[in-house]
């Protein structure tokens, strides 16, 4: 029997360490659901508290609204409004495709040159902008 006994409280020894740690994982879990209780009411508070902020900010706004004149131009003014808006009719503005439009190549500003030069009428004229000088009796680009 003592041989009963030994084993009984070796037992008993062996399970009390793991009773502690279960009673300390129960206090633990009892902390974090007090934090969890009171982190859910602080939010519901904030909830209400934002719902009751927004209720008074469209309150507020309606109340604004009703106040401002729903159609300023009445009469006359609303008519020739409309009329302005359909004389406007069609913008007459014309895109550019974009297809046709390219960087003019130097081929194409040598010819824009050339047709400058050529409509140039006035002989002493000279479209560079160096300096001209006379000799004999001519005008000479230099």
């Amino acid at each position: 029997m003592a041989k009963k006994k030994t084993t009984k409280q070796e037992e008993i020894r062996s399970i009390v360490p793991e009773l502690e740690n279960l009673v300390k994982d129960a206090e633990v879990k009892k902390i974090r659901l007090k934090e969890m209780k009171r982190r859910k009411s602080k939010l519901f508070a904030e909830v209400k508290f934002l719902r009751k902020k927004l209720k008074d900010l469209l309150r507020q706004n309606q109340n604004r609204s009703s106040k401002i004149p729903k159609n300023e131009f009445s009469g006359k003014k609303e008519e020739e409004r409309r009329k302005r808006r359909r004389m406007r009719g069609v913008s007459t503005v014309v895109v550019p495709d974009l297809n046709q439009i390219s960087i003019p190549s130097e081929e194409e500003e040598d010819w824009q040159r050339m047709k400058q030069y050529s409509l140039d009428t006035d002989p002493t004229a000279c479209r560079s902008e160096i300096r001209t000088e006379k000799i004999h009796g001519k005008i000479k680009c230099l």
